[in-house]
């Protein structure tokens, strides 16, 4: 079921794991954005949950209530056919575990702007740059190197990317990010986990 203010359309779903899920939404109008910031994402309150969630009390009151919350765009500004998101289920939070119900060809609301100042523009061209981030707080970072390499360049500016979880299997992106620090003298990268038992 969609309102008149769902303005967007879920193009893909890859799972990372069963809380861990990348989401790539086509807005209906671009949502022009610097890498590093944020818009918003929101679904009814009517829209159906994962199983997984904590129990919820249904009021029929709040159902056709968009709930948003902000989250980080991950896609390069270089790529204008969606926007991706990187997000981790919050068991009790209201709208991750609606995302998470969420299929291809779905609908949702996307905020038509995006906004924040974590962004790469102060920082001197051809300065060393070192990225810190556990979770999903990986995003922006993703958004910013994927826009300094440009659709698979290496970026000129040297980057150091550490990226924290719980688990191995946490670590959304690895994969790329591996090929890329092979491939991208200029770029490295850091995989930690913090609870290494039961690792093979």
């Amino acid at each position: 079921m969609t309102t008149t203010q769902d303005n967007a359309t879920l193009i893909q779903r890859l799972e990372i794991t069963p809380r861990l899920i990348i989401l790539r939404i086509r807005p209906d109008e671009p949502v022009p954005f610097i890498s590093g910031q944020f818009t918003v994402l929101g679904l009814r309150y009517a829209a159906p949950r994962v199983a997984d969630a904590d129990p919820e009390t249904f009021d029929p009151e709040k159902g056709e209530r968009l709930i948003r919350r902000a989250y980080s765009i991950s896609s390069g500004c270089h790529e204008t056919d969606y926007l991706e998101f990187y997000i981790s289920l919050v068991t009790g939070g209201q709208l991750t575990p609606r995302l998470f119900a969420l299929k291809t060809g779905d609908r949702l609301f996307v905020g038509t702007k995006a906004t924040g100042m974590f962004t790469l523009d102060r920082v001197p061209a051809g300065q060393n740059i070192l990225m810190v981030a556990t979770g999903t707080g990986l995003a922006p970072y993703l958004s910013m190197v994927r826009t300094l390499g440009m659709a698979h360049q290496c970026p000129a500016t040297s980057l150091a990317i550490l990226h924290g979880a719980s688990h191995s299997w946490d670590l959304g992106y690895r994969t790329d990010l591996e090929l890329l620090s092979q491939k991208c003298p200029s770029v490295r990268y850091a995989p930690i986990i913090s609870r290494p038992q039961g690792e093979s």
